[in-house]
């Protein structure tokens, strides 16, 4: 089929979603914000460049089609991917000069890039890679990459699509030197190309990186000078490739190594590429974490890329991974508050560190994450405090660790207000971050809730996985405070969601108070619950409380005892 009827074809399917789920006068969704990042921001010729549009925001997004405008005199176009499944996109073809789209109205140096999910899948909610462009540098200079429109379709048949105008820039620079490998301060090396491919040097036999496979496990352990590791495909084919190299160790999950090998012609001589190049000269500003907040790298920062070479030189990268990838880190624990660290990665567009997560391992010294893509990782201590909780607080300490988790956040860069109230909503969004649960992209089941409210996703996600419940059958009072017997409900449920073991304390361990009398009957098992865990206590002079607005140090506590358990 040729470009122009591909298009053509990608097009009507995109209409006819139009057609089929936006109705006049329909509700709007909520507004998406958008993100453009590169890979680095210098580059020599020859090298390739990666530059991603992230979609945040985002509400039962169905399809979608976006254009970009890049420098041709600086680079060479050489493929894309969208990191969303269930659906299938066009995407401009390399080997067409220019190589867009058909679309005689776009300029040279114009992509039209579209993507449509297919049947009754559902939306995409929350954040997304709408798309992964790799460029390769072709002369020197200033590059640029710009993100010019976003149209975003829903499944919901209610809500309209939203298109919006970004104007989103990328630069990078290009030096006029020839192509060089493992120039960490530049992002690393040259990589790969995507589903188009792009010429390279197959590897001789010399130059692989010796792999055991045990149990159906590939385990390579690189020496301490080295960062990449060639791996013959056919022998790690079908098993889990976990790598190893200074402090980092890398998992690579068969089915991701299979999607590589699915967009190569020939697999004979084939090779895996996994490289994790550590990056000196890059500085460790702050997250989006505001005023108080202090960081430090907990070790080394790593470039990541796992490529599939085939014999021929083409070379496919596996930008987006889609959680086939899983890093651990480890780290001195002499050196660091080991509650305050998590995984990052680095943003080169706002050149700040994003939140990705963690599970710390401090038996082994080890955190470990499951990526959606590949960028550069590193291993941060988050120390963040604010200016109305002094170190003699309480909550202090407690404040401190959530901080450092993203599960709780200041009224503002410098305040957290304390003796302030939680509400409903602020605390099911507050759990859904804790268990780490998915936003949902379904319907509220509560009246009072707006499709395009901050917290309609988490609170959905709640109620499905049975946390939350409203004040009445449609009903769920999204601004109302947070009453402390709610709360202990609330807890004791993520806690079983989250696969404790009720203890079967009834409603005796109310008879400890002399107002556990007053906790509404609804509520008196899982009160009683909640004390019998350790989830709760009473505020004294042997009382609970339970009609009581539960204040934000009070919530931030319970959450803290929960993620405990």
């Amino acid at each position: 089929m040729s470009m122009r009827r591909k298009w053509a074809a990608v097009t009507t399917a995109l209409s006819l979603c139009a057609a089929v789920w936006i109705t006049p006068g329909g509700a709007a969704a909520g507004s998406p914000a958008y993100e453009l990042t590169a890979s680095r921001t210098s580059l020599n010729i020859g090298q390739e460049l990666r530059v991603t549009i992230t979609g945040e925001q985002l509400v039962d997004l169905y399809g979608y089609d976006l254009e970009l405008h890049y420098d041709t005199s600086r680079l060479e176009y050489i493929g894309m991917s969208t990191g969303i499944t269930g659906g299938f996109s066009i995407t401009p073809d390399p080997n067409v000069s220019p190589p867009r789209l058909i679309d005689e109205k776009l300029a040279q140096g114009d992509i039209l890039f579209g993507f449509t999910k297919t049947g009754d899948a559902s939306g995409q909610s929350g954040q997304a890679t709408l798309g992964t462009v790799i460029f390769k540098a072709k002369s020197a200079g200033q590059a640029t990459v710009t993100l010019g429109r976003v149209k975003v379709i829903p499944a919901d048949s209610k809500a309209p699509a939203v298109t919006a105008s970004p104007e989103l820039e990328v630069r990078a620079s290009v030096s006029g030197s020839g192509e060089t490998d493992g120039d960490p301060t530049g992002g690393g090396d040259t990589g790969g190309g995507s589903s188009g491919g792009n010429a390279g040097q197959q590897p001789n036999a010399a130059a692989l990186t010796e792999v055991e496979v045990k149990d159906g496990k590939a385990s390579v352990r690189l020496p301490e000078s080295a960062s990449t590791a060639i791996v013959p495909f056919d022998k790690v084919s079908g098993h889990e490739l976990e790598v190893q190299a200074g402090q980092l160790a890398m998992k690579v999950k068969p089915e991701l190594l299979a999607a590589l090998a699915a967009r190569a012609n020939d697999l004979k001589g084939a090779t895996v590429e996994v490289k994790m190049v550590p990056v000196t000269g890059l500085a460790a500003p702050a997250p989006t974490a505001g005023a108080g907040a202090k960081i430090k790298i907990a070790g080394v920062v790593y470039d990541l890329q796992v490529t599939l070479r085939s014999a021929d030189g083409q070379a496919f990268d596996a930008g987006i991974v889609s959680g086939g990838i899983q890093l651990t880190f480890t780290y001195d624990a002499s050196t660091v508050d080991e509650s305050l660290l998590g995984v990052y990665y680095f943003n080169e567009a706002t050149k700040a560190w994003a939140y990705v997560g963690g599970t710390l391992e401090p038996a082994s010294g080890q955190m470990t994450v499951t990526l959606e893509h590949l960028s550069r990782y590193a291993l941060l201590e988050l120390d963040k405090t604010y200016a109305d909780v002094p170190a003699e607080h309480w909550a202090y300490r407690t404040l401190k660790v959530l901080s450092a988790r993203h599960v709780v956040n200041g009224v503002t860069e410098t305040e957290f207000q304390p003796n302030g109230k939680t509400t409903r909503a602020e605390f099911a969004a507050m759990l859904v971050r804790s268990l780490e649960l998915a936003p949902s992209a379904a319907p509220s089941p509560f009246t009072d809730i707006a499709a395009s409210a901050w917290y309609a996703s988490d609170v959905t996600a709640a109620y499905q996985a049975g946390i939350v419940q409203g004040v009445s059958l449609n009903e769920f009072a999204p601004d109302a405070p947070i009453t402390r017997e709610q709360m202990a409900a609330l807890l004791v449920r993520a806690y079983k969601q989250n696969g404790g073991q009720a203890t079967g304390a009834g409603g005796g361990g109310l008879l400890t108070f002399t107002d556990g009398s007053e906790v509404s009957r609804w509520a008196q098992a899982e009160v009683s619950e909640a004390i019998a865990l350790g989830l709760m206590k009473g505020k004294g002079a042997m009382q609970f409380d339970p009609g009581a607005d539960a204040v934000r140090a009070e919530t931030a506590q319970a959450i803290l005892n929960l993620l405990k358990k």
